[in-house]
């Protein structure tokens, strides 16, 4: 939650980001729990494809680099100046919900990258709520640091940039607020050229990566499976709004 120490130190949050493994995060948690994952900070898969970077260039972020070695040495390099060290640990609550055993998953899965890529500078530990009691700690952002499912409820960008990373959005659970980006999300809107639309979409993008305290470690479409005679039913992509697959789905006599 970025407007409670240590948080609202941004060499804090910028190392947190840099020690997570997204490569492990795709092949190690997103192939055995999503059809498609694909990497992406900021959409769902749904929306990924066709507004995002490109793997390839989410590659050339430090944060997103293989092998870790440089990100991990940078981020302790933050830390440190942060006055946290091995002698002297972040320690921490990470939060998340047992709702669903991929839920769970991600989380343990963030514990152990945090204490294997930090050396031992963090020390989480963790905190699982069932659903019902995980809506309104995430809503008041009553935790230190979270790794659960989310969504805009939406699939244009819009819904995410201002849900999520604007400021007062209501999806905005970690209190991010950058004029800058205010400015971006709205002028974006105003663009009814798509391929115009689209260079906004992905500097915002880029300036998110650069400058947001938080992130995706990635996005994936759901698996599921439907009887050869229903007709039309598209993948969709991992968010809540999960009625707009069935506006064009019919049955075959």
């Amino acid at each position: 939650m970025t407007q409670k120490k240590p948080w609202s130190d941004p060499r804090v949050t910028r190392a947190v980001r840099l020690l997570i493994d997204h490569a492990e995060f795709k092949h190690g948690f997103g192939d055995l729990w999503f059809g498609r994952p694909r990497y992406s900070a900021i959409f769902a898969a749904g929306t990924a494809d066709n507004w995002d970077l490109t793997e390839d260039e989410y590659g050339k972020y430090l944060e997103w680099q293989q092998p870790k070695d440089a990100a991990v040495r940078e981020a302790l390099t933050l830390l440190a100046a942060a006055g946290f060290t091995k002698d002297n640990p972040l320690r921490f609550t990470l939060s998340g919900t047992n709702a669903q055993p991929s839920q769970q998953a991600s989380v343990t899965l963030a514990q152990a990258q945090y204490k294997r890529n930090s050396q031992g500078v963090l020390d989480p530990t963790i905190k699982l709520y069932d659903q019902a009691a995980w809506a309104p700690v995430r809503e008041k952002a009553d935790f230190d640091h979270y790794v659960a499912g989310h969504s805009s409820g939406g699939l244009d960008p819009d819904s995410y940039f201002s849900s999520t990373y604007g400021a007062g959005g209501g999806r905005n659970y970690g209190k991010m607020s950058d004029p800058a980006v205010d400015r971006m999300i709205a002028a974006q809107r105003t663009i009814f050229d798509d391929a115009e639309r689209k260079k906004a979409v992905r500097d915002i993008v880029r300036y998110i990566l650069d400058n947001c305290p938080y992130g995706g470690a990635n996005s994936g479409y759901v698996l599921n499976a439907s009887q050869p005679r229903v007709t039309a039913f598209p993948n969709g992509g991992s968010n809540f709004d999960w009625g707009n697959s069935y506006e064009d789905t019919w049955l075959a006599r």
